[in-house]
Order: structure tokens, then sequence, then C-alpha cells
């Protein structure tokens, strides 16, 4: 087994206690507020304010784009 990429897991994976509650609670809003299949415009919405939070750059169209 290559152990030389583990590094950045361990690096990825050592915030994730801290991210969960986030993650739980847009899990749980997204699933009380379903959309239609390719009606969506909230959750688009929702993960791109997400992705912006934490300095992507995103583009909208259909869903995110970049």
């Amino acid at each position: 087994m290559n152990t030389s990429n583990t590094a950045p897991i361990g690096r990825l994976l050592s915030g994730l206690s801290d991210l969960l509650p986030t993650l739980e609670t847009t899990y749980k809003d997204v699933h009380a507020h379903p959309e239609l299949w390719m009606q969506e415009t909230r959750t688009p919405g929702i993960a791109a304010k997400h992705h912006r939070d934490n300095g992507y750059e995103v583009a909208m169209g259909h869903g995110i784009a970049r």
C-alpha cells in the first residue's frame, strides 16, 4: 500500500468532527425542503453559499458550474 497519500487525507479528515454539526443541519434542511428534479432552485443556492463561504469561486447556471 502506498502511504505517501495518507497525509493529505489526514489533514482533510482532521477537521471533520467540527464540520459534522453544520453538515447535519444542512442535510436535514435540504431534505425538509425537497425540490423536483431539474427544478432545483434552493438547493444549488445553499451549496453555492457554502462554497463561497469557504473561499471558492462559484458560477451559477443550473447547479454549480465551477
